[in-house]
C-alpha cells in the first residue's frame, strides 16, 4: 500500500533601459510558426511513517505551434503539435519506472504501456484561441484521440489503471495548460509597467494537485523589443480542495512553497523567448483506504524546475 501511495503522489506531479509604457499587441499572422523546447525535471521526497522513497522524472516536450487563421477581432486560432516527447523516471525504491523516447523508441526499458500512452501522444494537436494580448480565450483538445489511449490502457489491477488514465489525463487538463502557457505567453498586461515596476496575477494548476500560485511579475529590462520579467509566487493548497479520491485509495495534503524565475518577452509576438523557473513545495500528505486499518500520514518535499526555449 505504501508503494501505492508513492505511485500516486508521483503521477500527481506528472501529472512566469526605458522607462515608457509599452503597450504589447500580437503581431502574429496566419502561417507563422514557433517552436518551442520545454524540459521539465521533478523531485519528490516521501517520507511515510518512516519509509523513505525519492523519485526523479525528466520530461521533455518539443511543440510547433501555427496561426492558422486571424480574426477580424483579432481572435487568434493557433494550432499546437507534440512534436516529441522524452520521459525517463527512477524510484530509489523501485528502480526506472518509465523510460520513453520517441525519438528513439528502441530505449524503452519499461513495460509497452509506456510506447502505448506516450506514443499516442506524439503529433497530438490541440486547437487554440488567444486575443491580441496572448491570453487564452478558448481550447479545443482532441477528445478522440484521449478516448483512445484510456481505452488502451491495461494494467494488472483497477487501482493501478486508474492512475494511468488519471496521469494521461493531465495531457488535457485546461487548468495545466494554462498555468504552462502562463510562462509563455498572457501573463502581462495590455501595457507593461515602467522598468522596476510590478504586476500581480492568481493562476491554478490541475486538479491532480490543487494548488493556487499568486504571482508578481517585475520589469526587469526593455531594449530592442525585448522585455526581461522576473516572477516570483506563493503558492498554497487551494482551500477548496477536497484531495484525490482513486475509489480504492484517497489523499489529502496541505502543501505550500514558492516558485521563482526569468522570462525574455518577444514584444513583437507577445510570446517567450526563453523561460525558466523553479518551484520547491513542502507539506503533509495523508492517503486512507478500505484495505488498510489507520491512515498513513506522511511527510512530502517537492521541486520542480522547468525552462521553455523558442528555436
Amino acid at each position: 500500500m505504501k508503494k501505492l501511495a508513492t505511485l500516486f503522489i508521483t503521477l500527481s506531479l506528472v501529472a512566469c533601459a526605458a522607462t515608457r509604457h509599452a503597450s504589447i499587441q500580437s503581431q502574429l499572422k496566419k502561417g507563422d510558426k514557433m517552436t518551442y523546447h520545454q524540459s521539465t525535471f521533478s523531485a519528490m521526497k516521501l517520507d511515510l511513517e518512516g519509509e523513505v522513497d525519492e523519485v526523479t522524472n525528466s520530461l521533455t516536450m518539443d511543440f510547433l505551434f501555427e496561426v492558422k487563421d486571424v480574426a477580424k477581432n483579432n481572435l487568434q486560432h493557433i494550432e499546437c503539435t507534440n512534436l516529441a516527447i522524452s520521459v525517463h523516471e527512477e524510484s530509489e525504491m523501485d528502480g526506472t519506472l518509465v523510460d520513453f523516447d520517441s525519438k528513439n523508441r528502441g530505449d524503452l526499458a519499461a513495460n509497452d504501456m509506456d510506447v502505448w500512452t506516450y506514443g499516442n501522444l506524439v503529433n497530438a494537436k490541440t486547437q487554440m484561441y488567444f486575443n491580441n494580448i496572448g491570453q487564452l480565450q478558448k481550447i479545443d483538445y482532441d477528445k478522440g484521440l484521449l478516448s483512445k489511449i484510456i481505452e488502451g490502457i491495461e494494467a494488472e489491477d483497477e487501482m493501478e489503471k486508474r492512475l494511468q488514465v488519471e496521469s494521461v489525463k493531465e495531457f488535457f487538463n485546461e487548468k495545466n495548460t494554462r498555468q504552462n502557457l502562463k510562462m509563455i505567453t498572457g501573463f502581462y498586461p495590455e501595457k507593461l509597467p515602467k522598468v522596476g515596476k510590478s504586476w500581480t496575477n492568481i493562476t491554478k494548476s490541475s486538479d491532480m494537485l490543487s494548488l493556487i500560485y499568486e504571482n508578481t511579475y517585475t520589469l526587469i529590462e526593455r531594449n530592442k523589443q525585448k522585455a526581461v520579467i522576473q516572477v516570483k509566487a506563493t503558492i498554497y493548497t487551494d482551500p477548496n480542495s477536497k484531495g484525490k479520491d482513486y475509489g480504492i485509495m484517497s489523499m489529502k495534503y496541505d502543501l505550500s512553497g514558492t516558485m521563482s524565475g526569468m522570462i525574455e518577452l518577444d514584444e513583437l509576438t507577445g510570446w517567450a523567448i526563453t523561460s525558466n523557473y523553479k518551484e520547491n513545495l513542502r507539506g503533509d500528505v495523508v492517503f486512507s483506504s478500505d484495505f488498510i486499518e489507520d491512515d498513513l500520514d506522511g511527510k512530502v518535499d517537492l521541486e520542480y524546475i522547468s525552462s521553455f526555449n523558442r528555436e
